[in-house]
């Protein structure tokens, strides 16, 4: 479905394949983070957990020595255990005490085997709404846009969606994207995000969305 917004010389497959040109060739902290936690379903969803509040290069160092790969290992693990084996990812401590959870609840509601529905996969210790959308998106291939604040600040700018936050410009986005877009969605934007689209500074005379991007806010 085409979205209203978008004029005719703006539409999703231009973007879009201008997103992907520039994704192949930049060196973006999400292409090392992805990299190295795609080795499983459960590497993929601790990884997005681990993400939150942390840098894509602080994760993927982490995950490269994380060396779990299926639910039994997690099980006896102690929460102390775990913060040795996270560190230094944002709020470790507590993380490291969700994940210290998660083989007994995954046991007792969904019979030993990863949740593969948005509601399910939010019921485990710190899973929230973003974490889930990226797992179940990238583990799967279910149509879940994860909208963390690249995302939704690269959106705002292009005109695409006007939500004041993150969660907003998710359920936007879930309405209008087309779903063969859905899954390449979050690592490119965030890839322009982390490089040339930043917060406080942006590259526009040089980025690959200079001719279609109406810079709203910049």
């Amino acid at each position: 479905m085409q979205n209203k917004k978008l004029s005719g010389s703006f539409d999703w497959e231009k973007l879009f394949s201008a997103l992907a040109e520039y994704y192949s060739s930049c060196d973006a902290p999400v292409k090392h983070f992805e990299a190295i936690s795609a080795a499983s379903p459960l590497q993929i969803l601790v990884s997005a957990m681990l993400s939150a509040r942390t840098n894509d290069r602080t994760t993927a160092k982490v995950m490269t020595n994380w060396g779990i790969t299926d639910l039994e290992q997690l099980q006896g693990l102690s929460a102390g255990a775990i913060q040795k084996l996270i560190y230094p990812v944002g709020f470790y401590k507590q993380k490291a005490l969700h994940l210290s959870k998660w083989h007994e609840h995954i046991q007792e509601n969904f019979a030993g085997q990863l949740p593969t529905e948005r509601r399910q996969t939010m019921s485990l210790p710190g899973v929230g709404l973003k974490t889930a959308n990226l797992y179940l998106s990238r583990a799967y291939g279910l149509p879940f846009v994860c909208v963390d604040i690249h995302v939704h600040r690269i959106c705002a700018r292009l005109g695409i969606t006007s939500g004041q936050t993150p969660q907003q410009t998710e359920k936007e986005l879930s309405q209008i994207l087309p779903k063969k877009f859905i899954s390449d969605a979050n690592r490119y934007f965030v890839a322009l995000g982390q490089t040339l689209c930043k917060a406080k500074k942006t590259q526009c005379k040089i980025c690959p969305l200079g001719e279609i991007c109406p810079r709203k806010g910049v």
